[in-house]
C-alpha cells in the first residue's frame, strides 16, 4: 500500500472456502502470472494476491495444505474420541 505503509493479514488454512486464479491478457498468459484469490470464512472475507508467478501452482499448493490440515484435524479429533483403556485392558 505504499513505500511506508504496510497492511498484513493472515488466515487459518482450515477456514479456506475457495481458491481461484485469474490470468488476463497476452503478456500475463505468456509469462504465466496473474491474480490469486483466497476466500475464507473469517473476518477478512477475501484475500487477493496480484502479479503472482504461476498462480495455478500456488492454488494447488494452498489446496494441498488445506487437505493436509483437514486430515490432521480429523486424525486428532479421532484420537481424542477413542475410548481409553481401563485397567490396562
Amino acid at each position: 500500500r505504499g513505500l511506508f505503509r504496510r497492511e498484513m493479514s493472515e488466515f487459518n488454512i482450515l477456514r479456506v472456502q475457495d481458491v481461484s486464479t485469474h490470468i488476463n491478457g497476452f503478456i500475463a498468459t505468456t509469462l504465466d502470472f496473474g491474480e490469486l484469490q483466497v476466500q475464507t470464512a473469517g473476518e477478512e472475507e477475501k484475500f487477493c494476491f496480484k502479479q503472482v508467478p504461476d498462480p495455478n501452482r500456488a492454488k494447488q499448493q494452498i489446496l494441498a495444505c488445506y487437505d493436509a490440515a483437514v486430515s490432521r484435524a480429523r486424525k486428532h479429533h479421532d484420537e481424542l474420541s477413542l475410548p481409553q483403556n481401563v485397567g490396562g485392558l
